[in-house]
């Protein structure tokens, strides 16, 4: 099951920042799919960590390290502050969210095998 962009985590950028989607390249977006993807799998682990019965320490600790995990994760790829901005572009822009998800699709699909 796919995690919705807006199921992503919120991290506020810092004041000051554009949040207009002129001008994001090819390689902004790929990126910006790569860190998702990365982003995605953690908060789905999270889910099913904080869903085991535990007390509300720990799943909050879980939370915490998760968090971090996700901004190691973006900051891998790009700026928090050029996430935000190409989430939000990716979330407003029909032709900006068309291209993140032909990138989501051909980064999901398994290698070819190599010929011979």
């Amino acid at each position: 099951m796919a995690v919705p962009l807006s199921a992503a985590p919120v991290i506020t950028p810092p004041a000051g920042t554009r949040t207009a989607p002129e001008g994001i390249s090819d390689t902004q977006l790929h990126d910006f799919a790569a860190a998702y993807g990365e982003v995605t799998a953690i908060r789905k682990s999270l889910l099913i960590k904080t869903h085991a019965p535990s007390d509300g320490t720990r799943a909050e600790a879980l939370k915490k390290k998760a968090h971090e995990k996700m901004k190691t994760a973006i900051l891998a790829h790009m700026t928090l502050a050029d996430y935000v901005r190409i989430g939000k572009a990716v979330n407003t822009d029909p032709a900006l969210h068309a291209r993140f998800m032909k990138i989501r699709a051909q980064a999901s699909k398994p290698p070819s095998p190599a010929s011979g």
